[in-house]
């Protein structure tokens, strides 16, 4: 996780699955993927998600990503997020919307897709 990041929360889910919330207090956020399979990311800038650390070749991790009570946030993907067709996902941007990534990872690089506008 980048400095500009603050942890919130930590859980363990009842599946196992662990995962955590952030809100993105900077420009750019990390995604540690040893704390977790699951990321809850709130939305209060425009931020970068930087690469990842701790990628695992046939790992499954998910991404909900949240806008602030004010919207309008812009989410910028680093160079390891691949989506079909090269067309990396424009997350919805109404005021506290929700929409969920799911992301494959094959040790080098995350395929997501995304599904929009939750609620």
């Amino acid at each position: 996780m980048s400095l500009a990041t603050e942890i919130i929360w930590h859980e363990v889910f009842d599946d196992d699955t662990e995962g955590y919330f952030i809100t993105s207090t900077g420009t750019s956020t990390g995604w540690n993927l040893s704390q977790g399979t699951f990321l809850d990311l709130t939305l209060v800038n425009s931020v970068t998600l930087i690469n990842p650390t701790n990628m695992k070749a046939g790992g499954r991790y998910t991404l909900i990503a949240r806008q602030d009570p004010t919207g309008s946030r812009v989410m910028s993907w680093d160079t390891v997020y691949l989506f079909p067709g090269g067309i990396a996902p424009v997350l919805s941007t109404a005021v506290n919307s929700v929409d969920i990534m799911e992301f494959r990872c094959d040790g080098i690089y995350m395929y997501g897709v995304a599904n929009y506008s939750f609620s």
